[in-house]
């Protein structure tokens, strides 16, 4: 495992020597598969390199200079929340919320979702099936306890 730690390594990493990077599908993004699939976080090689060119239309520069905008936005609506439950002294589910970020970053960019809307659409379905996927990474055995609750709900929600 090589952790890259510089832009420049990344960029060299990602631009000239990608058919070196090899991902561990089997094992770390194993559990995550269902919501994943075959898409660009899980492909390799010529897969990896069809997968980035069809992102690249999506990924225009017009598109990545409002990303900072829409994540800044997201970032005090969250804060917001976060000063509203220190004044009640309350808690807040921090990964949660980092989630629920980051959903409302793409539905905004990508489909124009208000964060509202993200959240009941997106957040709805998708944060239940990446809390258990978290589980089975830490627990792997929950893949086959097909007899408890959690096993059947976790299909549901991938099939929903």
């Amino acid at each position: 495992v090589i952790s890259l730690t510089t832009p420049q390594h990344l960029k060299c990493a990602l631009q000239s020597k990608i058919r070196s990077v090899k991902k561990d599908v089997n094992f770390s993004y194993h559990p995550f598969l269902v919501i994943l699939g075959k898409g660009i976080v899980t492909s390799e090689n010529q897969d990896w390199i069809k997968q980035r060119l069809k992102m690249s239309t999506a990924l225009r520069v017009n598109v990545l200079r409002v990303i900072p905008q829409i994540t800044l936005h997201a970032v005090q609506t969250l804060m917001l929340k976060l000063d509203a439950a220190a004044a009640n002294n309350q808690t807040l589910e921090l990964a949660q919320a980092l989630r629920h970020l980051t959903l409302q970053v793409i539905s905004k960019t990508f489909l124009s979702l208000t964060a509202k809307q993200s959240d009941a659409t997106f957040a709805k379905y998708y944060l239940p099936i990446v809390d258990e996927c978290n589980k089975r990474v830490w627990h792997p055995y929950r893949s086959f306890l097909f007899f408890l609750p959690f096993w059947w709900k976790h299909q549901y929600m991938v099939y929903k």
